[in-house]
């Protein structure tokens, strides 16, 4: 995931979302504030009535309605129910949906596999033994093994998986 967290910096007091906007990115503040806050008014950023006001400041993040879209079926990306404004300049990472959806079906693809390998690898008869790479290893740590070997290679592969 951290291969596709891009910085960004926000100057103070400007608009990062609005109501209604896109929520086509996560961000993820590392230094500064901003605000995050819903209006009454419909005109924002002119004479702002405004309500649930929460600061949100290094370590926090805001977006997080694109993980629940990202674990179900992909549709059209939500939208911000709140105005998020920087109160200071902000240093963020930023972390755009599309790359959101690739990190999460990578993830269920890992998923997939290791439950089918520790599947079949269950199956097997209770003194037969499974052979990974040339080795011969027992049932009892087969599994084991396989997953294993299914991250260590997904470690090595995860940039270059398309």
């Amino acid at each position: 995931m951290c291969e596709y967290l891009k910085p960004a910096t926000y100057i103070e007091n400007s608009f990062v979302f609005r109501t209604g906007d896109p929520l086509d990115c996560m961000l993820f503040i590392i230094e500064g504030t901003m605000w995050t806050y819903t209006s009454s008014d419909s005109h924002a950023g002119q004479g702002i009535s405004s309500m649930a006001i929460k600061l949100l400041r290094e370590g926090d993040f805001y977006g997080e309605e694109l993980l629940n879209w990202a674990s179900n079926c992909f549709t059209e990306v939500p939208v911000s129910s709140k105005h998020v404004k920087s109160r200071t300049k902000v240093e963020a990472f930023v972390l755009m949906a599309k790359d959101l959806a690739t990190v999460v079906s990578r993830c269920e693809l890992a998923r997939h596999t290791v439950r089918r390998f520790i599947t079949k690898t269950q199956r097997r008869p209770p003194h037969s033994s499974t052979e990974i790479g040339g080795d011969k290893i027992l049932p009892s740590t087969a599994g084991i093994s396989i997953f294993i070997n299914i991250k260590v290679e997904t470690l090595y592969l995860w940039p270059r998986v398309p």
